[in-house]
This record gives structure tokens, C-alpha cells and sequence, in this order.
């Protein structure tokens, strides 16, 4: 790409990562919680995460504890609001819509990374996940994250890139 592109590339890229944080951030603090959401922030402002934990098992069949580790260190850091616990989602979504932007690029060239971005950006249903108090934004970043690993490590192979 030349220098004259690149650099429209780049703010292309970051505008629509700004679109996407806009549209998932829009209203978020109007949003209550549902069921799923209330199991997994109900006490999180426990005392202890031990304590944290220990309920979430009793409550939660799909406990992975990566997403609530997360969750909890974060509330006690914000002031324990769903608002932050939103947001924290939304980051998450953030990230997965840059890595499905890497991916694509690397494997289909910058005009497909380009769209693929835009898709996700604007995926009505991935702004609604990336918008919960649940795991599924932080899945979806690590899945992605997993991939870019993946392809990375193939691409050029290094004992510690396979680590």
C-alpha cells in the first residue's frame, strides 16, 4: 500500500473502531439487568473473591471462572456499577471487531479487512452481546485471539510463539 493509503487506511480503521465503541457505549446505562446477568453480578461486591466464587458455582452451570475473575477485580476497581461491568463487555467487543479486522487483512488483503470490520462494527448481534454482563464478549476476543495466535505461529515459526 502507499504512503498516500496507508495513512487514509489507518484513520479508516480507527474511525470505524470509534463507530464501534459509539454504537455499543449508546444508552448502555439505560439497559437493567436480565436473569443471566443478575447470576453473574449478584454478589460481586462479596467481600472476598472466594466468596464471589463460591456462589457463582452454586448458581451458575457454566462456570469458567476467566470471565468472573475479570469481572470481580474490575467492580472493585469502578465502584462496583453495572454501567462499568457494561463497559468492561463492550471493551472486549471492541478488541474482537480489531482482530477480526487483523485476521481478515492478513488472510484477504485491506480492503477485506476493511469489510469485515464494518460487519462486526455494526452486527446488531454482536453489539448486543458485547454490550452484556456475561462472558460472551471476552469468548469471542479470545477465540479470535486464538486464531491470530495460530496464524502468527505458522506463519513464522518460533518455539515461543508456539508457547
Amino acid at each position: 500500500m502507499k504512503n498516500g493509503l496507508a495513512w487514509l487506511h489507518a484513520v479508516l480503521v480507527v474511525l470505524l473502531l470509534l463507530g464501534a465503541a459509539g454504537v455499543r457505549l449508546y444508552r448502555l446505562d439505560e439497559e437493567s439487568l436480565w436473569l443471566d446477568e443478575h447470576i453473574t453480578w449478584n454478589n460481586s461486591d462479596a467481600p472476598g473473591f472466594g466468596d464471589y466464587i463460591a456462589e457463582l458455582r452454586t448458581r451458575d452451570t457454566t462456570f469458567v471462572p476467566a470471565y468472573y475473575t475479570v469481572l470481580y477485580y474490575f467492580a472493585k476497581i469502578t465502584g462496583h456499577s453495572v454501567t462499568a461491568a457494561r463497559v468492561l463487555s463492550v471493551a472486549f467487543g471492541v478488541l474482537t471487531v480489531l482482530l477480526i479486522y487483523l485476521i481478515a487483512r492478513r488472510a484477504f488483503g485491506p480492503s477485506a479487512g476493511i469489510a469485515a470490520m464494518v460487519m462486526a462494527a455494526f452486527s446488531n448481534t454482536h453489539i448486543y452481546y458485547a454490550q452484556e454482563v456475561r462472558v460472551y464478549a471476552l469468548y469471542a476476543m479470545a477465540a479470535l485471539l486464538s486464531v491470530w495466535t495460530l496464524e502468527n505461529a505458522l506463519r513464522r515459526p518460533h518455539p515461543l510463539r508456539w508457547a
